[in-house]
C-alpha cells in the first residue's frame, strides 16, 4: 500500500471525483472500465461512490480485500442479476464502509488520463485485439492443438509480425491475464476461428500480423492524408475501423495520389486483411459519425438541401418547445411518444426543463433532418455507410462478431438503405433514432450529444429503441403553450 501524500503530487483530488463507477460502467460489454479501475486502485487513492462526503477521508487507497472484491465483481460482470445482488450486498461495500458503485458514473475520458498518469501504457481493447491476434496465429501454426491447450502455450508464443510492445513481453502475461478473466477465453477463441476462415479463403500464404505497429500506422495515416483532398476531415476507423491487418510476408502497402486507387489494393485480399472485431451483434455500437463531417460529405456531393429550423438553443422554453413541434411536423415517417405514466405531450413537456444541452441536441439533430427531408433515403445512406465505414472513399474489411464475420465492401448505393421511419421521443431523452432497412435487414441508428458539447453524432445502436418505455402520441395533439 501506498502512502496518500506521495500519490496525491501525482493525481488532484478534483480529477478523482470524477472517477466514479455505475452499474453501467460495471456491466458495460464494450470496455473494461473495472478492470482499468482495479488498476488504478492498485496504486493510487480513489473514489468510489456518489456517496461518499467525508472531508477527512475523501479519497483513499483499496487494500488487498477491497481489489479482491472488485476483481470478483469483474468476473461477474456479464451477469446482470448476480452484479445487482452483489452491489445490494452490504458485506461487499470497501473497507471504508463505503459502495463500490455511485450513481452518475465515470467520465471515461478522465480515466484514461488517470490511466496514464500511473503509467498503464496497455488497455483493454488492446489485449483484447492482441489476444485474439494471437490465438488466430497459434491456430494456424498448430491446426491440430486441442483447445485446452492453446492457453498453455501463449507464455512461449513469439510474435509472427509487429505487435504492440507491452502487450506481447513479459511472456504475454497481459494476454493471459485477460484471457483468464470471465469468458474472455472463449469469447477470443471465437473471433480468432472465424479469422482463421478468412484468411483460409483468402489464399495468401506465409503473413505477418500488425497491431498497432509502425506498418499499422502508416497504412492508416496515409490514407486519412488523401482523404484530406475530399474536403473532409476524417477519423482513421472512418476510413478503416481494422483493430487487425493481416498482410502477406514481404508486402508493403503501396501509396497512391488518389484515395479510391489506394483502396483498391485493401480488395485483394491475398496482400492484406482488415479485420475489425465486435465483442457481438447484439446491444453493441458499431460506429459513429459527427454531424459536423455529414454536411461536409453531402455539401461535397452537390446535393441540395432544404432549409433548416430556426430553433435555438438560446431560446426560452415555450418558444422552443413550440418551434420544436411545429418542425418535427415537417419531416415524413416520423413517429413520436411519450413516457407510458405520462398523460399527453404537454403534460410530458411540463414534467422536466430542458436545459441548454438538450434543446442543442435536439435543435442540431432536428436542422440536419429538416435540411434532408426532400430525401431522406439519401440521407439515411449516407449516415449508415459513414457510420458503417463503408463510404466510397473507405476501405474493405472484415467486421468479425465473435463466430460471425461480414466482408464490408465500401459503397454509396441508395437504392440499399432505405429509411422506413424516424422514432422521436418528447420527453427527456436526449436520443432520436432512424429505423432503417439496409437490404431486408433493420438496422437502427441513434442521434445523441457528445459529452464534449460539439454538435451530435449518429451511431448503429444494435440494442435499437427501447419501445416498451413509451407509448406513440399523435403530435397533433399538441396544445402550444
Amino acid at each position: 500500500m501506498i502512502k496518500f501524500r506521495e500519490s496525491f503530487k501525482r493525481i488532484k483530488f478534483r480529477d478523482l471525483i470524477e472517477a466514479e463507477l455505475s452499474k453501467r460502467d460495471i456491466i458495460n460489454p464494450k470496455h473494461d472500465y473495472l478492470g482499468d479501475f482495479i488498476e488504478l486502485a492498485k496504486t493510487e487513492p480513489i473514489l468510489f461512490g456518489n456517496n461518499f462526503s467525508d472531508a477527512k477521508n475523501n479519497a483513499y487507497v483499496l487494500n488487498d480485500e477491497d481489489i479482491e472484491k472488485l476483481k470478483y465483481l469483474r468476473n461477474i460482470r456479464t451477469n446482470d442479476t448476480e452484479v445487482s445482488k452483489f452491489l445490494k450486498d452490504k458485506t461487499n461495500w470497501l473497507s471504508c464502509n463505503r459502495p463500490i458503485a455511485g450513481k452518475g458514473g465515470i467520465f471515461k475520458g478522465k480515466l484514461t488520463q488517470l490511466n496514464k498518469k500511473v503509467g498503464k501504457t496497455a488497455n483493454i481493447d488492446d489485449e483484447r485485439e492482441s489476444a485474439v491476434a494471437v490465438i488466430f496465429d497459434i491456430l494456424i501454426q498448430n491446426p491440430n492443438i486441442p483447445e485446452d491447450d492453446i492457453l498453455m502455450s501463449i507464455p512461449e508464443w513469439q510474435p509472427n509480425g509487429l505487435f504492440k510492445p507491452e502487450i506481447t513481453s513479459d511472456d504475454n502475461a497481459a494476454i493471459m491475464e485477460f484471457l483468464s478473466v470471465g469468458k474472455n477465453f472463449e469469447d477470443s477463441l471465437k473471433c480468432a476461428k472465424s479469422i482463421v476462415e478468412i484468411y483460409k479463403k483468402s489464399g495468401m500464404g506465409n503473413y505477418e500480423i500488425h497491431h498497432k505497429s509502425q506498418a499499422f500506422g502508416y497504412i492508416k495515416k496515409t490514407a486519412v492524408d488523401l482523404i484530406k483532398n475530399f474536403g473532409i476531415k476524417c477519423r482513421e476507423d472512418k476510413w478503416n475501423p481494422s483493430d487487425i491487418f493481416i498482410l502477406r510476408k514481404g508486402y508493403s502497402v503501396k501509396k497512391y495520389n488518389d484515395i479510391i486507387d489506394y483502396n483498391t489494393q485493401f480488395l485483394d485480399y491475398k496482400n492484406i486483411l482488415g479485420i475489425s472485431l465486435k465483442a457481438s451483434t447484439e446491444g453493441a455500437l458499431h460506429g459513429s459519425a459527427g454531424i459536423t463531417n455529414l454536411e461536409k460529405l453531402i455539401n461535397a456531393k452537390g446535393i441540395l438541401l432544404s432549409s433548416g429550423t430556426t430553433t435555438s438553443e438560446t431560446d426560452d422554453t415555450e418558444t422552443f418547445l413550440n418551434s420544436y413541434i411545429q418542425d418535427i411536423k415537417q419531416i415524413k415517417n416520423v413517429i413520436c411518444y411519450i413516457p407510458k405514466t405520462v398523460k399527453d405531450i404537454n403534460s410530458s413537456f411540463e414534467s422536466f426543463e430542458p436545459d441548454a444541452g438538450w434543446k442543442k441536441c435536439y435543435s442540431d439533430l432536428i436542422d440536419f433532418l429538416l435540411k434532408n427531408r426532400a430525401d431522406l433515403d439519401k440521407m439515411a445512406t449516407y449516415i449508415y455507410n459513414w457510420t458503417n465505414s463503408s463510404l466510397e472513399i473507405s476501405s474493405a474489411y472484415f467486421k468479425v462478431e465473435g463466430d460471425k464475420f461480414s466482408e464490408i465492401i465500401p459503397s454509396i448505393e441508395s437504392e440499399n438503405v432505405e429509411l422506413v421511419n424516424i422514432h422521436i421521443p418528447l420527453s427527456s431523452e436526449r436520443y432520436i433514432w432512424l429505423e432503417l432497412n439496409v437490404n431486408g435487414k433493420t438496422v437502427w441508428i441513434k442521434g445523441r450529444p457528445k459529452v464534449t458539447g460539439a454538435k451530435p453524432q449518429w451511431i448503429i445502436d444494435n440494442a435499437g429503441m427501447a419501445k416498451n418505455k413509451f407509448k406513440v402520441v399523435d403530435v397533433n395533439t399538441f396544445k402550444p403553450f
